[in-house]
């Protein structure tokens, strides 16, 4: 399995389409990979909206994504400018799948289990 980091644009500037972008080795944009049409507007989706309402960077909760089957979790943090107004949000998505099949081949079979408040680790056997 080859992993890459993709740019995904949908805003004014993009009629609200989705925009896929390779990135280089630094995380650059560079080549236009695909467009997808239709309507998409991330301030109705939950990263969105839980780093809008937290106003700091945050963990979101458990999500379903637009393809049917698929949950994610994201690292999200509201963008502003220097008066506060809100230019939007900007957000890194994790496939909860693809994170176990990777962990699966690197070998991690086992993952320590924690409290509901994720204080300690409790013993696995």
């Amino acid at each position: 399995m080859r992993w890459s980091l993709q740019i995904v644009a949908a805003n004014k500037s993009t009629n609200f389409h989705n925009i896929y972008y390779a990135t280089d080795g630094l995380g650059t944009r560079t080549a236009k990979l695909k467009a997808e049409p239709g309507t998409y507007d991330a301030r109705l989706r939950p990263w969105y909206k839980e780093a809008v309402a937290a106003n700091k960077p945050i963990w979101t909760s458990i999500y379903r994504c637009l393809t049917p089957g698929t949950v994610f979790i994201a690292a999200s943090q509201p963008i502003r400018d220097r008066n506060g107004k809100l230019l939007g949000v900007n957000a890194v998505d994790f496939s909860l799948s693809e994170l176990q099949q990777y962990l699966l081949s690197v070998g991690l079979r086992q993952m320590p289990r924690y409290s509901p408040d994720f204080s300690a680790p409790k013993d696995i056997h």
